[in-house]
């Protein structure tokens, strides 16, 4: 910094001697520059102020009279204020950048803030929606519930009031027709025709009942309930289907099992109605902490447009696979649907707490 200030003062007492003998717009222009110089070089203001001190200061010494002294001093604080010019346009610059820089700041604030109560609103709206979501699935799941309880209490009525009405119609019947002999013509072909339309009637009725709410699935457990179920799907539809289940003795929670019982029910009903395949596979395996189901087909599969309203809960198919999702989703488990030309998949992984 010493050899700069040197280099620096000798400069400057130089153009300021030029600019005492004769004042110039030149020589201030000068000044400017030699101001640029200092605060290229590091020197502060204090520094320049020394140097000009100084340089005035010999100047001075040459003056041979009061006036000229004066004079002298006047020219050099013009000379000086120019060389310090640059300073002060440097620190206005800071200033302003100073000021710009507080004003970015307040602005950053204010969209902080503003984007912290973006978020805190939508946090808000996420927690609502969560909120819907569960008691939307609660109320699903309720529905389901209820469902299932009426088409258990639809069964027992059809079995225990209707069915047992057409029974004794028919024993009625029966009577009649042992009590007034043989009967000719038409009487005794009505006759015979009531008698088996009550017995088909009969049949339906207990059929109807069975499908609603199987009690062997109460009674004698899933597997069971399964075999009555697949082998009447396959003499009404005349599709084969084979069965793959567990042994006999394996008993599941309730809502499992009947979840399982109206996966299949659902599922060969589709195969039945929309996949014109004439085969299909039901595998259910009971492992450790978890039941898998597997229904397959052979058929036409189910286009790309069906499946995703069929996800939506919104199908041609009908409301089967949104409610075998619900179903899944309310036992926490997991429904996967694989269709092509080649056939179609539905595949259930359901939790199993645990098994007797």
């Amino acid at each position: 910094m010493g050899d700069v200030s040197s280099d620096f003062a000798a400069e400057y007492i130089t153009a300021l001697a030029e600019h005492l003998k004769e004042p110039r717009e030149a020589a201030l222009v000068q000044a400017y520059e030699l101001g640029r110089k200092a605060l290229s070089s590091g020197l502060g203001v204090l520094d320049t102020a020394k140097v000009h001190q100084e340089a005035l200061a010999t100047l001075l010494m040459r003056a041979t009279a009061l006036p000229e002294a004066a004079q002298m001093a006047k020219e050099a604080q013009a000379f000086f204020a120019e060389t310090l010019s640059p300073f002060e346009m440097t620190h206005r610059g800071f200033r302003d950048a100073y000021a710009a820089l507080q004003e970015l700041n307040k602005t950053l604030e204010h969209r902080a803030g503003e984007l912290a109560a973006a978020n805190r609103e939508l946090q808000n709206e996420i927690t609502e929606r969560k909120q819907a979501e569960n008691s939307l699935r609660q109320l699903s799941g309720r529905l389901l519930e209820l469902q299932d309880e009426e088409r258990r209490r639809m069964a027992r009525e059809l079995h225990d009031t209707t069915g047992q009405t057409l029974a004794a119609l028919a024993v009625n019947l029966s009577l009649v027709d042992g009590s007034t002999g043989k009967l000719e013509g038409r009487a005794s072909k009505a006759l015979g025709d009531a008698m088996e339309l009550v017995e088909e009637c009969s049949r339906e009725i207990r059929t109807f009942s069975y499908l609603l709410h199987p009690p062997m699935l109460d009674e004698l457990g899933l597997p069971a309930a399964l075999r009555w179920y697949v082998d009447g799907f396959s003499k009404r539809s005349e599709i084969h289907v084979d069965l793959e289940i567990p042994a006999k003795g394996i008993r599941l929670p309730r809502d499992l099992e009947l979840t399982i019982f109206r996966i299949v029910q659902e599922s060969l009903a589709n195969v039945h109605r929309h996949s014109g395949s004439a085969t299909a596979q039901v595998c259910l395996a009971i492992e450790s902490g978890h039941a898998a189901l597997e229904i397959k087909d052979k058929g036409r599969g189910i286009g790309e447009g069906e499946m995703d309203l069929a996800g939506s809960g919104v199908s041609t198919l009908g409301v089967g696979i949104a409610g075998m999702r619900e179903r899944v989703r309310q036992l926490g488990g997991r429904l996967e649907i694989r269709s092509s030309k080649k056939g179609t998949t539905v595949k259930a992984i359901l939790p199993v707490e645990a098994t007797s």
